[in-house]
């Protein structure tokens, strides 16, 4: 990713790529401590650097913070997105297992009045 980086963007911000080089591997455990997910940390590390590099970013000695500012924002999006595909595909399953049925149909289920009678 480093020699990418160092082609795309020059060799002007080469001391920013040694940066980035260095602070890698933590962003890195920080994604895959919150996802426990290898591929999805490596991709979630990625764009905390790719979105760093595009961001406005003054240097205030605090780069490490922003990045992992960053990266938290970016966890906490994917685990929104997992939770909300995680009950589409539950939804999907109960919606298949479900039959419903119609009470004009089933001459054998209590009517309305019978069932509301039975309760005190």
């Amino acid at each position: 990713m480093i020699r990418l980086f160092i082609k795309h963007y020059g060799m002007r911000y080469k001391r920013l790529s040694m940066d980035i080089e260095e602070q890698y591997e933590k962003i890195y455990r920080f994604c895959y401590y919150r996802v426990h997910n290898r591929e999805t940390s490596q991709d979630l590390t990625q764009e905390t650097f790719l979105r760093f590099l595009n961001s406005h970013y003054k240097e205030r000695g605090k780069r490490i913070r922003y990045l992992y500012t960053i990266a938290r924002n970016l966890c906490i999006e994917e685990s929104r997105m997992s939770k909300t595909e995680e009950f589409t595909e539950k939804l999907m399953e109960d919606r298949i297992t479900v039959n419903f049925v119609n009470p004009a149909d089933d001459h054998h289920a209590p009517s309305m009045h019978t069932l509301l009678s039975s309760y005190p």
